[in-house]
Parts: C-alpha cells; structure tokens; sequence
C-alpha cells in the first residue's frame, strides 16, 4: 500500500489518538485495512488471509465483530451495526459495503399486497386453532394459571444448581472440580425425578429407564387435552399427530454411565426417536408421530409440522410442543468453557445493555392443534389462533453455528405471507432472545427489516422474551414462548420482559421502530386486533416464526355455503335446436340423435315412476293443537314447581383407588365456596370432557348437597343410590332389546317428547310413515292423556317410542353391537339391525297391529282366546299341556316362566293350578292369543300387504326370536322378507333361547328400549340360569318416573359399564369459558424414577472394583458400592474378587467385624497362600481404613479353619470337612440365605426343600402341614371345610401362613391372605390357580411394588374377575378352569356349608400403661360379650375338640363359648372315638353328651392330651433326651404362644431340648421375676441358652439379667429382631391422640366400621381401666362383629406391646445377639411410626456391652418362619453346639 495510505493496525489505533475518519478509501484499501486487523486479532499472517473465505472461519468471533465495527467507524466515519460482519461474512464482502454503502431495498417490499394470501379452501380450514395448553417449566410454572401469574408478577425462575443435581457424576473428581468452576446457574425443575408410573401402565423398572422428556411429554399431553376439555380416551385410534422438539439426550449418558444399571428398556427409554411415538403409543393416536431436533427451534418447527399436518388433513387433532431435560453436567461446562455464552449470574438479558449470556433450562410445554372450522364445531375454547408459520435454513453463514440476518428476515417475511397479515401491523414479538452480545443485534436487525420497516415511529413493535423468566429451555424454548403467547392473548396483556436494564447499544431501536416491553403493557391492537409474531432460531441454523393473532367474531361464524356457478349454455348448433312433437329438430330440419345411450326404462321415460320420494305429511293439526295445550301445561306446572333434572357428574380412573381419590378431591371443592357458586351443569359439563377410564361412576345429583354426598359415599367406597360405578369395561358392547306387548301406559312418551328435541324429531318421522299407512297420528296418541290404548294403537306407538329411543341413544354415541326383539318389538329390531328401511318397519308393525286390532274386536262367545303368563318352564308345559289341549305357546319369555294362549276356560284352569302350587301366573288383558293358531285367518291379508318390502342384509348381530332365537350374523342373505314376518305373528317366540344365545356369545349387557321395562325380568331370569347372575341390565323409561331422569339414569349405566356414550352430547353446548367449571385436575401421584447410577472414570463402581496386583504378590480391590453394604453384598464381593485372581476357590469361613456406612469405599486385600487366600476387606473414607469383613477362600481339596462370627475380636477355630469347588450361583434373596456359609454348615442346602410338582406331594399335603404348624393343629386334624378364621386364624398366622405358602410354593408375595373368609379349600385353589398362571400373578407383583395397599387389592380382585370372598374366588377359578378346558380343583363336599362374610383384618397397638387393671378388662370373654363375636380355639386341647366336632358333624361349632346342639347317638359315638384316639385317652360318649360347650368338652380332652406338654405357663416343645443336654429357653412373642418357635427347632442340631415359657400377666419385670424361680428349678447348675422373638427377645434380656443377678450361667441370649425404635416413642398428649387417630382409622379400614369421633378429654380423665371398657363399649355400640381369634390376639398384642413399650432397660454384660431383620413390617410402622426407622445395633448397644448383631433381611414378621429363621438357626446352633462341648469338656475336667 501507498504512503498515501499507510496501513493502519488496529492495536495501535486503539492505543494511540484515533485519527480523524477518512472516508476516501477505495475497495482494495479497506480489504488490505481489513486483512490486517484480523490478522493482527487472530494471531496470523496477513499474507495467509483469505479474503473469500468466511471470518469466521479465519478466527473472528462474536466480540471481535464488535470491537472491529468500533475500528471502522473511527476510522471510516462509517457506521456498522454489530451485525454487519454476518451480514457479510467476507473480507471481499465487507469492504464492498463500508466503501459503496448497503444497497437500497425494494420498493416493492413496502406494498401491502404481497401479504395477502391466496388459499383454495376457507381460512377456517387453513388457520389453525390452540385449544389446550400445558405448561412445566422452572419457577413451578406447572400449569398455564401458574405460569400466567409468574410472568404476570415478572418471576425470576432461575436458581442455583439444586442440591443433589448431577450427582451421579460429582463422585468422579475431575467433573467435580470442573462443575464447581462453572457457571451453573439456571432454570431447573423441582421434580426431575417424579413421574406416576402407575398411571401410564409402565413398571417401576421401565420408568426408571426411561428418559424424563418422555415421561414429561406423556403427563403434558394429558394436561394439555384436559385444560383443552378433550378426553383423552375420545381419541384412541383417531388420525391425532404428535410432534415433540427434542435436542438433548442426556439420560442415555447416565443409563450408560454406569454398566451396572443397564437394561433393555434403556433401548427404547433413552431414544430421542421414541418421545413422540411413545405418546402416540400409549394414548393410541394413529396420525403422524415425530421427534423433531433442530436445536433451539426444535418447538417451533415441531408446532409448524403440526400446522401443515392439520392443513393437509393427516390429522385432525395435534399435539405439539417441546421438552428439555438437563440430566448431566457436560453441555453446561462445555457451553461454560467456550467462554461469552452462559451468563455469570445465570440471567438472561434480552436485548438489555448489559446482556452478557443465557443460562440454560429444563421443562416442557404442550400446545393442543385443531382446525379453526373443527375447534367452532366441537365449541371448543380457542385461545389463540396460529395464522402462519415458516421455516428455513441460514445456509453457508458467517460459520456454522453463526446467525444469518437474511436468512431470518426470509423466515419472517414467509410466514406473515403465510398468515396473509402485514408484518407493519404486529402488535408484539416473542423473540428468541438470547441475550448474548450479538445473537440479540442480529435478530433486531432482521426484525427491523421486515417488520419495523415501513412502520409509523409511534406503533413500534413491541417486543420480549420468556427466556428472561424462565432461561433458555433449548428444545422447549419455542414451546415457552407460544404458551405465553397463547396466554397474553386470553388474558388481553404483554407480561413484561425482565432483566432488562436499557437499550442494547449495539441495536438502533428507533431506526428499527422496536422497543421492549418491559412493563406489563396493553395491546395495541395496530391492526385492530392482537397480533404476536413468536421467534425460534436453532444455533445449526434452523430457523422458524409462528404468526398467532385473537381469536375473532368471523372465526366463531360458520360460512355461508358457496353455490357452484351455473354452467354457460352451449355454443354448438344444438343450442338453436327445435322441439317438434318431443323431437328436438335443428335450424335445417334434421332430426338430432344424441351419442350416448339412453338407459332410462319406458316407466321413467315416459314419466311414470320418480326417483324422488313422495312428500310425507307433517303433524295433524290436532296434533298441534294438543302439543300447543301440553306445551302450555309443562310451562304452568314448572313455574309452580320447577322441575330439576338430574345431572350426571361423571367421575373415572384406571384404578377404583384413583377414582375414590378423585372423588374426594372433588366432593372437597364442590363443597367449598367456589364450587357452590359454579352451577351444577357447568360441574357436570366439564366433568362431561375429561378423560374417561376403566373404573367409572357417574353421581345422579339434583343440587350440590346430593353431588357432594354420592361423590363421599364413592370416595368412602359406600353404597349409595345417587352412586352408579363399576370398576371395569365389559367386554363386548350392550344388547338392545326391544320389547313386546304390555309396555304400554298412559302419557307413555309425552314428557321425553315436551323436552327432548331428537326423540320428538324420531316421534314425528314416525308419525309422517303411520299417517301414510293408517290414516292416523301418533303424536295425537302421545299427546292425548285419555286415550286407552288397545291392541293396534299400543304396538304401533310402542314401536314408535322404540324407535325414537334408539335414536336418541344413537345421538349420543350409544349403539347395539346386537338386538333382540320380542313379538311386537321384532320390527323395531329389524330397523336398528338394518334389516329393513323406517318405512318397511312402520308398514310391518302397522299392518301387524291393525289386523290383530281388527282381529280382536270381531271376536265373540267360543272364538274368544285369552293369554295368560306362568312360572311352568317349556319341559313342564309338556306334561301339563296333556291336560289342556287346546292351548298352545305364546312365547317363550324365560327358564320358568312362558306365556300360552288358549280358551277362557283352560285358561282359567292352567292358572289356577298354578297358583295351588305356589306359582306365579297372571292373565293378559287380550280377547285373542297371538302367536297362536288363531293368527291363521290373518296370514294372508298380512301377507299382501307387506308386498313391496326390501329386506336388507344385516349391519348387526340379530338375535332372531323367530327362528328359534339363532345368532344371524351382520353381513348375510337378509332374512326380512314377508315370510318372515308371518312366521313371527303364527308361531312362538322364541325370547329366552335367543337371550341364552346372546349370553353365551359372551354379552352381558342388555338396554330394554321400552316405555314401561317388561322384558327385563324375563332376560334377569335367564342370565342367571345361563350362568349370568351379575348382568348389565338396564332399562329406557319406566312407569311413573320422570322420563328425563330414566334416560339419564340409563346413559349413565351405559357409561360406567365401558360401552360407547358420549357424556360430553348430555350437556348444552357451551357459549363460552363461563360455561364450564374449574374442577380439580387429575393429580399424578409421581415418585422416584431414576436410574441408580454414579459415574466413574475407571471400574470402582463394577463389583469387586479397580484392580491392582502389588509385587508382594497381594491383590487390591477398591469398589464404590450404592448406598448401604449387609453380609451379603460383602460376600458376594469377595467372591467376586476371588474369582479374578482364584476362579476354583470357594469362599468358606467369614466374620463380619462392622457394619460400613453409606459413602464409604471398600477395599478388598486378597493374600494367596497354598490352600486358597485370606480376604479382608476395609471401609475406606479419606484415609481412614476400618476392617469390616475377614473371609477365607479354600481351592479344591483344602480344608480351612473357620472363624464363627462371635463377638468382635473372638474367633473360634473349627475343623472343616474338604470343601467341593462348586461355586454356588449368586441368585435371588432365598437362595443366598439357602447357601451362605452359615446355612450351609448347618446342612440346610441339602435337607431343605421347597414344593415341587415332581416330588409326589400335593398341594393339599403342603398347605396341610403349613396352616397345621403354624395355627397349631396336626394335618390330619384339619377339618377343610370351616373357614380359617373360625379355626382361630389372627393376623399373625395368617402372615406366617402367606411367607410360607409363597416361599415353599415359590409365589410373589400376593396377598393370599386377603381371602379371610377362606377355608383350606378355597386356599389351595388359589394357590393352584397362582401356580397355573405365574406369568399373570408375576405381573400383578410388579405393580404391587409401586402401588398403595387398596391400588394393589384392587388389581388383585380384577385378576380375579372382581372377586373378593371365598365363594366369588372359587367361582372365579373355576371359571378360568373351565374356560381354558382344563381340570378343576377338587370341590369341597356338597354338604359344606358357605363360610362366613365380612372377616376382620390385623391386630392393632394399643396405648394404656396399667396392665394388671387392663388385664382384668380384657379378659376374653369381656371381649366377646362386647363385641357379640364367636371365640375360637386357644390351645391345642380346644382345637383338637373345635376340629374334631367340625369334621364328624359336618358343621362348625361357630365358637368354644357357643352352646352345642344335641346329637344322635352314632354321631356322639363318632365324636368320642375320634377324640379318644388322638388325645390318648378315653373321652366317653357322655363325655360329648354333655358338655354344653367345646370350652368344657376341650377340659376333658386336655387331660390326656397334654398331659407332660404343658405345666402351667411352661410347655415343654422338644423334652431332652439326657441329664447333660442344655436346653433352650424361648419365650413367647407378642400376642402370640411359644408353637411359633418350632421351625427354630428345626434349624437347631438334631435333638436340642426346648422349652417355652408363655404368657404370663404384667410388666416385663414382673413376668420375668416370675419366669425367673422356674426356669432355675427346671435347668438346675447347666448353663442358660435363652432366646425369644419379638416381646419374647426382651423377656429372654430381663430373664438373664434376673438368673445372672441369682448366679446362674447364662453364656447366650438371642433376641431374634427384637428391635427398639429408633426415635422415641411420643408419650405427650398429643402423641397418645394421634395414636387413638391412627387405631381409628386402622378400625374403620379393617372392620368397615365408622369410629365415632373419639371424646379426648372424656377419655384422658379415666383411669387405664376405664379407657380400655370405654374403647369396648364404643365398638360395642357401632354394632360391629369382629371374629374371635381377632379379639384375642388383639388383646394379648395390646397387653404384651405395652408391656414392651414400658419396659425399664438394664445394663447387662453378659453375651447378646441380636438377629435383625431389615425392617418392621407396615401395619407395626403404620401404628408407630417410630418404628419405622432402625439403629445399626437395634437400640441395643448402650444397654449391652458385648453386642453381638447378625443380619438376617426379611420383615419383622417373617423372622421366625422360613427362611429367614434358617440363618438364626444355623447361628444359635454354632453357639449351642459350642457350649455344650465346654459343658461336657467342664464335665469331664471334674
């Protein structure tokens, strides 16, 4: 360059004075200027710049397009926006414009034509209607109200990173550090993780899977159709398109993250591709389905998808929106580590001068899309309307992800062509407003171009952005803005863009007419209405613009119809043609032939037929006269009593549990004072469009008050006449049945006619064909009050209210999958199946009825027949009718009842024969017998006159009573001809078998269309005798009930049973938002869905962790575990070790020495030796090592000394058998305890087995054995018919029973108790039936895992067809069996006789300290007086005797208080005998003769049965066999007896002596300083093993204390999980009423009985006696029935727990182990919630000082039993087996 033009560097010139600017640069001069200062600011050569290649490509970034703009305006006195280097990316470029200047714009874009769009449908068609909106975004914005408020108030959403947030990655310290150095503020969810898995059918382990975008994406289209008044379930299977905008997928990083949580559902559950489809999926919408990721347009373009879908008719309704989540750190430090992207203090500053950055967001939002012209007809509320929309591409920008200036003023320009509104005219702009330093100066600048140009300066486009609210939501950042848009429009405000601190410099907002709305703002309504243009650029370079304006009068208007335009005459010579004679002539005379042939017959030539239909006659004018009077008459009597119909408020769920919540929740508000001042039909009618699921009712409500009381009866699942539910669709649609004579009534019809517009409009079709055919008018019958209806006219006005009825059912969506008609009703059938046209059906029943009428009235003296109906079924009538034989079947109505015809006389006699049977039998009132031989006269005139009819094949399943009631199929020959109908009128109907048909069929639905229901009956009586007793039986109008009411009572049966209705066609249609009421929005119950992941960056979180091998020859492990570590998770770790260093090594011995903390690492030191290895593992925090864990590994072959897992520090060596190599397989929780070490050195793995088919045992021997040991009886005492609770089943056995039935029959736990009034048949059936279909009851399991208790019981009972007590389950099973053709069960004795109802549940706490004076009140037979309750067998005495009865006399005793029948001598005989041989000893016959009770027969029994069992509170379980022998001492649980100790005895070594201390009254103290003397005269000088369960583990403690404080040995005390709680128990006041609270509410649940409202302070002021008799008395006076082994084990549970619960702890320094299962079971924690939570040493440790805790899982309430109990026995027996030895070896010392 020349002198003249010396080159400039732009680091000097900022450092130096800046030269005055010149302006007289050429082109060349101002590239070379420009190619130094990039140089010089990228670090390059000048001579290696490119002046064609993009800058940003040469280095350039967004600040230095800045700082460069400020050079050349100095330096040129050129003024450049910010944006100008992306305008013109080029060196080349840029110098052109700085020297030449931009070049002017088009005229042409100013001209206001351009935006007026030509379409080729209406703009009803084209515009594109919101109608639904749902909204999640950061700030709690969770629902459109919620987020209009926040905008509205200027809500700061954003927040700092919330605690617990990517914690799965901060564990690897290198994200860590860079996570703490981010900028990490942002907009973030509080619920990330909920989600309702339950309510979208999925598994807690695929929600864990599944990404939360598409759980978002599931719940924000159920919350946009619901706020859009849509059920959802209206839209299965219709053409509905989902289009969700999606960019991150970062729950796949974490599903990978981690190996150990990977799953095939992470498959389907991470792809981006599935978060459209699986709504699609789940609500089954059939139209087009996609995921759309353009970056930030994502939203936007997938909204403008759903307009082009809507407008190209793929689909008529759609879903669109957009979802982001922010599941890993990674984007956010890498958007950081750019640098200038993310804001410092995480705000966005939209178009602000102090815009420094975005901060990123999570949420989602939904928006429902229909056609303007749909949403007008279905009434729905528009929100806003979506006039345009467009997307394009930047092209090759400045870079690829740089911004395009006219790439985004295309897009803008497009889509207001697309809307056909002038962009001048734009009220407002929803920007995508970044706020990053030139992102926003670009946008503004395209902005400016296209829609400030031409603008007046004071209508300036206004202009925000929700980003500064909620931050940038990435993908959902479009679906943010529309929902704002959509909201500003209703609510007629611009809610403020924040953050904003004064113009951008770099925007020059005047020249752009933009300003910022940064205060709540009007709208100007430039145009006369709203207009908002809404903004989404990807940064790929995706751009999209929606154009959304108000919703206007023209769009609510329906367009008038568009007539075609005539067609124009024709030119040819034939337009001058000539008619001569008929004969068209041309102009020269020729004749004109016409080409085509004419295929009109001589009839239509020569005009003697017409395709068109004669004219009907419309109403009489005395129809209209007596409408004019009845009309006149309604009006009168509703002013002087107004009529109040019933509105049905419809109310469902997938789970009866979900519906009764629901219920609550809306009786709550209904209740409050906005829900009484919202009109009852405005409830109804919004109630009308929500979802509609599997478990219904609807409330038939007058007023408020009775809509609050059937929604709490629903709610309290009580019955309740203003309640119709049912918990489950049917599985096929409803039968229409169309009934015959005898339905008619006067006023039949009027008052549906009065009121209801359509079934008058099918009354007067009706009344125009019987005008035509019999000259006379039904709506005159109808309307005339005095009118008698005789033969003809009642068959032909029934038909015609048949005929209305099923159209009127049909206009609300209702339809017949089958019909069946009844004599007179077949031609209404016929009609409804398609068999024949209105015309031909009203000509067959009009001829019918006036030659049956006519017929009748000409009958005198012996041509007389009479019709009568009796109880005689068709096989009975065959014997009888040899009697009578002149008469002759009518119909064949039902099973038992048929209606005959026949002479007055035989009549007379048939019926009085019946009724001196006792049967039912009843004369018609007719003078001739249809269906009769006394029809034949007729058949020919009926005959001709049905010539003419077009019988038609069937549209629908006919149930055809003519043809003996055959199935026709829809579709065949038609079978409406004339000869049908003659046979319908000669011969007998056939009703009963064509209802039997339909039942078998699988209908169980059957709609009577009917004034008056008089089939119903006949059909009720054959279902049941098919089988059916539970049908679906509804009926239209009926006698002297409001006939308004009756149809809605009748749709509302319809609804609830699952067939097709639509609820939302009972309502009015709305004029507006006004119309409808605010009622409470489903609520998702979301919980936890999260993968259980952690991040690493090397193998410590795959067991046995990272590997080193150390030159010492040792081996090191260090594993990160998840949460807490027990025994097992320790072995299987060292196992795992073993197997990478020592695979045939085997572990053998092992000590658990602590319990490691959760945080910790564990790291496992493996040192080899010759036999195998030595293993320790230590708990690792910082530099901190704990050893947890010893273990021994021994190689084929070896033998290893074996440390028993003592006390801490104690180890005793034991000589090991050679170990085999077989490693067993870590598998479920059974199998480990089965093979762990302890269980395996006692043998159990060999010797314990659990039911297998192929083993010859059955399920009866099973079950036998279980229920006998666990309630005390031998199997073979066992009577199987008495239920179990009058054996004496409480709630303990009955939990016993169930581990046991689903460990040894290998079930998930399903509840098998449930059944409480079950015997020991309808048990085994159930667990046949569990064994027969595992897969069924293995789902049911899964869904228990996340279900509450009733969600779970209900599941159940559906499985179970809606069973619930023994005699619905074994009717169900054998339904099942029956049906898959397989072999039943066996059946108990035909003579057994049904168990009782209503059972009672578990045992509840109770609260009152002074056990001596409760004691003396709860005794048993106080008790069972209180509660008037049978009281069960007690010991085994009473039981032998309980049982024994049962089995010989075939009855149940009921109770052992119960006086006993008498018996006769064989049955007395049996009964002694039976006795005398299983108690040992002679029970005589007077023995049984007289004893009044089984309490006093059982006094004789037990002398011999237990005599040496049982002395006083002592029962001898196992007596020892020797003088040395040590015995073990257990004492008896809560509530409970010390039986419950034999499957420890079982564990124990072979022959271990065992005696069981049982109850005694009084504190633990007390019993203990009894139990103390006896157990010192009993054991002598040997030493003391004691042991006990539960209250019996405290017992054993307070015993050893007393025997060592009187010198006694006592080397052992084994509480098995006697766990204190873990926080104190609450004994204020206010503790001990909530605990009378939770007893409430355990008793209302339990029992089904409502606790009267509990008198506190009455109750405070007695004394303990008094409360306990007061608590008596008040379920006394409730009236409840609660069975006896319930009361007593609920009173010995409430003496024991508060023995327990008072219990004064002493220090002890004796041997203690605690074997602690993982947790108390619910109903324990339900009743104290201090319970709940445990201490590592079980609250044990500050009291004994040589603690020893062993971990055996499981519930509290499965301790005892198998097999858990397995690991306490193989313990308990090392113990035993050790202190014996060093008994005998102290022995053998002396």
């Amino acid at each position: 360059m020349s002198e003249d033009n010396p080159t400039i560097d732009p680091a000097e010139q900022t450092a130096e004075v800046v030269p005055a600017a010149r302006t007289d640069m050429s082109v060349p001069e101002m590239r070379e200027w420009l190619r130094n200062w990039i140089a010089n600011a990228t670090g390059q050569s000048p001579d290696g710049i490119n002046e064609s290649a993009p800058m940003v490509e040469l280095g350039l970034s967004s600040r230095d397009a800045v700082a460069m703009a400020s050079d050349i305006e100095d330096l040129t006195g050129v003024a450049l926006t910010a944006t100008v280097a992306f305008r013109h990316p080029t060196i080349e470029a840029l110098a052109q414009v700085i020297v030449e200047g931009e070049p002017e714009e088009e005229v042409t874009d100013l001209n206001a034509d351009q935006w007026v769009r030509h379409i080729p449908v209406p703009d009803g068609e084209y515009d594109i209607a919101i109608v639904g909106l749902a909204t999640r975004f950061p700030g709690d914005m969770n629902t459109p109200d919620e987020m209009w408020t926040a905008l509205l108030e200027g809500r700061d959403a954003i927040t700092d990173l919330p605690e617990g947030r990517w914690e799965e990655f901060l564990s690897e310290p290198r994200i860590a550090e860079r996570v703490a150095k981010a900028h990490t503020r942002g907009g973030y969810l509080s619920d990330i993780k909920g989600f309702d898995a339950e309510f979208f059918a999925l598994s807690k382990m695929e929600a864990d899977n599944i990404d939360p975008q598409q759980r978002m994406a599931l719940e924000l289209t159920w919350e946009a159709l619901e706020q859009a008044r849509i059920p959802a379930s209206s839209l299965r299977g219709e053409p509905v398109g989902v289009f969700v905008g999606s960019s991150n997928n970062d729950y796949s990083m974490l599903a990978v993250a981690d190996p150990t949580t990977a799953h095939p559902y992470a498959i389907t559950g991470t792809a981006s591709s599935i978060i459209a489809n699986r709504v699609s999926y789940f609500y089954d919408f059939r139209g087009p389905s996609m995921a759309i990721d353009t970056a930030c347009s994502s939203s936007l373009v997938a909204i403008h998808e759903g307009v082009k879908a809507l407008r190209a008719r793929e689909s008529d309704v759609v879903l669109a929106g957009g979802v982001n989540a922010m599941i890993t750190p990674m984007v956010t430090i890498g958007f950081d580590e750019v640098g200038g992207v993310l804001a410092p203090d995480g705000r966005i500053k939209s178009f602000s001068s102090d815009a420094d950055g975005y901060a990123r967001s999570e949420g989602g939002g939904m928006v429902v899309l229909k056609r303007v012209a749909d949403a007008r007809r279905d009434g729905d509320e528009i929100l806003a309307v979506i006039a345009g929309s467009a997307v394009n591409h930047d092209g090759r920008s400045n870079g690829m992800l740089a911004p395009n200036p006219d790439a985004q003023a295309e897009v803008l320009r497009k889509a207001y062509q697309d809307a056909g509104i002038d962009p001048r005219t734009v009220d407002y702009i929803e920007a995508h407003g970044t706020g990053t330093i030139l992102g926003d100066p670009i946008e503004a600048d395209a902005l400016g171009r296209v829609v400030g140009k031409g603008r007046p300066a004071e209508q300036p486009a206004l202009l925000g952005a929700v980003k500064s609210n909620v931050g940038h939501l990435e993908s959902a950042a479009g679906a943010a803005s529309i929902a704002k848009m959509a909201l500003a429009i209703k609510h007629d405000k611009i809610p403020p863009s924040i953050n904003y601190a004064g113009p951008n410099p770099y925007i020059d907002f005047d020249k752009e007419h933009l300003r910022v709305a940064d205060q709540v703002t009007e709208w100007p309504r430039y145009s006369g209405h709203k207009v908002a243009g809404i903004s989404g650029f990807g940064f790929g370079g995706a751009n999209a613009h929606l154009v959304v304006r108000e919703v206007l009068p023209s769009d609510l208007v329906e367009p008038e119809p568009v007539s075609e335009a005539p067609a124009e005459a024709a030119e040819d010579s034939q337009a001058n043609a000539v008619y001569v004679g008929g004969v068209r002539m041309d102009e020269y005379g020729e004749f004109i032939h016409d080409d085509s042939e004419d295929t009109r017959g001589d009839d239509e030539f020569y005009g003697r037929i017409s395709d068109d239909e004669p004219e009907l006659p419309g109403l009489t004018d005395e129809a209209l006269r007596l409408l004019e009077v009845a009309r006149e008459e309604l009006a009168a009597s509703e002013v002087a009593e107004p009529f109040t119909p019933i509105v049905p408020l419809v109310i469902s769920a997938f789970l009866t549990s979900r519906k009764r919540v629901a219920a609550g929740e809306l009786a709550d508000w209904i209740d409050s004072d906005a829900g009484r001042a919202t009109s009852l039909e405005a409830i109804g009618r919004s109630l009308s469009r929500r979802n509609h699921g599997r478990s219904r009712a609807v409330i038939l409500a007058h007023d408020h008050d009775e809509a609050v009381k059937g929604l709490r009866a629903l709610a309290d699942g009580k019955q309740s006449p203003l309640v119709i539910a049912a918990d489950g669709p049917v599985t096929n649609g409803p039968v229409w049945v169309m009934a015959g004579f005898g339905a008619q009534h006067r006023k039949m019809g009027k008052s549906l006619y009065l009121r209801d517009e359509t079934f008058a409009e099918w009354i007067n079709k009706v009344d125009a064909y019987v005008q035509d055919e019999r000259g006379y008018s039904v709506v005159e019958l109808i309307m005339d009050d005095s009118h008698d209806y005789g033969i003809e006219t009642s068959n032909i006005v029934i038909f015609a209210i048949q005929i209305a009825l099923g159209e009127l059912l049909k206009s609300h969506g209702a339809a017949p999958t089958a019909v069946i008609g009844q004599s007179l009703g077949e031609p209404a059938a016929s009609y409804f199946s398609g068999g024949l046209s209105l015309a031909d059906a009203t000509r067959v029943i009009s001829s019918r009825a006036h030659l049956m009428g006519e017929g009748e009235a000409m009958l005198f003296g012996d041509y007389i027949r009479l019709m009568a109906l009796v109880e005689y079924s068709a096989e009975e009538l065959e014997t009888v009718f040899a009697d009578f034989p002149d008469l002759e079947v009518c119909v064949y109505a039902a099973p038992g009842q048929t209606v005959i015809g026949g002479p007055p006389a035989q009549i007379d006699a048939i019926v009085e024969r019946c009724e001196a049977e006792g049967r039912f039998a009843r004369k018609l009132q007719t003078k001739g017998a249809g269906h009769t031989s006394q029809m034949d006269p007729l058949l020919g005139e009926f005959a001709a006159e049905l010539q003419g009819i077009e019988p038609n094949p069937l549209n629908l399943g006919y149930f055809s009573t003519v043809h003996e009631g055959s199935y026709i199929r829809p579709g065949g020959e038609p079978i409406h001809d004339v000869d049908y109908w003659k046979k319908g009128m000669r011969h007998s109907v056939y009703f009963t078998h064509g209802v039997r048909n339909a039942v078998e069929s699988g209908y169980t639905t059957f709609l009577e269309l009917a004034p008056n229901p008089v089939a119903l009956m006949q059909v009720g009586l054959t279902t049941m005798a098919a089988g059916l007793p539970d049908a679906q039986l509804i009926a239209t109008l009926a006698r002297k009930q409001d006939e308004v009411d009756s149809m809605t009572v009748a749709y509302a049966n319809l609804f609830v049973n699952g067939h097709d209705l639509d609820v939302r066609t009972l309502f009015s249609r709305a004029q507006g938002p006004q119309d409808y009421a605010d009622v409470p929005p489903t609520r998702f119950r979301r919980k936890p869905h999260w993968l259980d992941a952690h991040f690493t960056g090397d193998a410590s979180i795959m067991r046995p962790g990272n590997h080193v091998a150390t030159p010492d020859g040792k081996h090191v492990w260090e594993f990160a575990p998840k949460g807490a570590v027990d025994a097992k998770e320790l072995a299987a770790l060292v196992k795992s070790a073993a197997a990478q260093v020592l695979p045939d090594a085997a572990l053998t011995a092992f000590e658990q020495r602590a319990i490691p903390g959760e945080g910790v690492r564990l790291v496992t030191t493996m040192t080899r030796h010759p036999g195998g290895a030595t293993v320790q593992v230590h708990a690792r925090v910082d530099e901190s090592f704990t050893l947890v864990y010893d273990a021994v590994l021994t190689r084929a072959g070896q033998s290893a000394s074996l440390p028993s897992a003592g006390a801490a520090g104690a180890v005793v060596g034991t000589e090991l058998a050679p170990t085999p190599v077989v490693e067993p397989e870590v598998v479920d929780d059974d199998a480990d305890i089965l093979h762990d070490n302890l269980t395996a050195g006692a043998g159990i793995a060999a010797g314990f087995a659990k039911w297998s088919p192929d083993s010859g045992e059955t399920v009866a021997q099973r079950l036998s054995t279980i229920v006998g040991s666990a309630m005390g009886y031998e199997p073979e005492d066992l009577p199987w018919e008495v239920p179990l609770i009058e054996l004496g089943l409480d709630s303990l056995m009955a939990v016993r029973i169930k581990n046991r039935v689903e460990y040894d029959f290998d079930l998930p736990p399903i509840q098998l108790q449930a059944v409480r009034d079950a015997n020991l048949y309808n048990v085994e059936s159930l667990i046949t039936y569990a064994i027969e279909h595992r897969d069924e009851v293995d789902q049911l399991h899964q869904f228990q895992k996340t279900a509450t208790a009733e969600e779970f019981a209900a599941a159940q009972a559906e499985m179970l067809g809606g069973a619930s007590t023994a005699a619905e389950i074994e009717q169900r099973l054998a339904d099942v069996r029956s049906a898959a053709e397989t072999d039943s069960a066996p059946e108990a004795p035909a003579d057994i006789p049904p168990p009782p109802t209503n059972p009672a549940g578990p045992d509840s706490p109770a609260a009152q300290p002074d056990l001596a004076a409760a004691a003396a009140v709860l005794n048993q037979q106080a008790i069972a007086e209180a509660l008037n309750s049978d009281v069960p067998p007690r010991d085994a005495a009473e039981r032998l005797t309980f049982a024994t009865w049962a089995i010989v006399t075939k009855k149940s005793p009921g109770g052992i208080f119960n006086a006993l029948p008498a018996l006769d001598d064989d049955t007395a005989t049996q009964l002694a005998h039976r006795l005398s041989e299983r108690a040992e000893g002679t029970i005589t016959v007077d023995d049984v003769r007289f004893a009044p009770t089984i309490e006093a027969l059982a006094t004789t029994v037990r002398e011999f049965l237990e005599a040496g069992e049982i002395d006083g509170f002592v029962r001898t379980i196992r007596a020892a066999e020797g003088a040395g022998q040590i015995p073990v001492y257990v004492f008896h649980a809560a509530g409970g007896s010390t039986v419950v100790y034999e499957p420890l005895l079982n564990r124990l070594p072979a022959g271990t002596p065992m005696y069981g201390l049982e109850r005694v009254e009084g504190t633990i103290e007390e019993r203990a300083a009894i139990y103390v003397p006896k157990l010192l005269e009993l054991n002598g000088d040997k030493p003391f093993i004691l042991a006990g369960w539960s209250l019996g583990g405290a017992l054993s403690y307070a015993c050893a204390i007393g025997l060592r404080d009187a010198g006694a040995n006592v080397p052992f005390v084994g509480l098995i999980d006697c766990v204190r709680p873990g926080t104190p128990i609450d004994m204020s006041k206010e503790g001990t009423r909530a605990r009378w609270d939770r007893y409430a509410k355990f008793a209302e649940k339990t029992f089904n009985v409502q606790i009267p409202e509990i008198p506190y302070e009455e109750l405070e002021n007695l004394d303990d006696a008094g409360q306990v008799q007061f608590v008596l008395n008040a379920i006394k006076d409730a009236g409840v029935q609660i069975p006896g082994g319930i009361i007593e084990h609920q009173r010995t549970s409430y003496l024991d727990q508060r023995a327990l619960d008072v219990a004064d702890i002493k220090p002890y320094d004796g041997h203690v182990t605690l074997y602690m299962a993982d947790r108390y079971h619910d109903d324990a924690i339900t009743f104290e919630p201090a319970y709940g939570t445990r201490q590592p040493d079980g609250g044990w440790g500050e009291f004994a000082s040589d603690l020893e805790v062993v971990n055996i899982g499981g519930e509290h309430i499965q301790a005892i039993d198998e097999p858990y109990i397995a690991k306490v026995g193989a313990h308990m027996g090392q113990w035993i087996d050790r202190i014996q030895a060093e008994s005998e070896k102290g022995e053998g010392a002396q």
